[in-house]
């Protein structure tokens, strides 16, 4: 990973967006997309959740989402907490 080093010497946070809501599978892809030593060193690290906004998709994306999500209707997740939980921990 290019600038590993430069961000182990920094203050750093880690986070990624998705639908998951359950604490133990936000882990489990945040150890799918983080190296250990940057996960190990991050001071917090989280999910600041995610949208399906179904009306921006293409025709065959939308079906596929529907069918997925088992809803037609935009799903709106957003982990404000989360996000000020974050700001604040890199705040200080």
């Amino acid at each position: 990973m290019e600038h590993k080093d430069q961000l182990l010497k920094k203050k750093l946070g880690l986070f990624i967006c998705g639908m998951e809501e359950k604490e133990e599978e936000i882990s489990k892809q945040l150890a799918l997309n983080y190296p250990e030593d940057l996960l190990s060193h991050a001071v917090v690290k989280t999910s600041f959740g995610g949208q399906l906004l179904f009306s921006r998709m293409a025709p065959f994306t939308r079906w596929l989402m529907q069918k997925m999500s088992k809803t037609k209707e935009d799903v709106k997740k957003i982990r404000t907490n989360a996000i000020n939980e974050f700001a604040q921990a890199l705040a200080h």
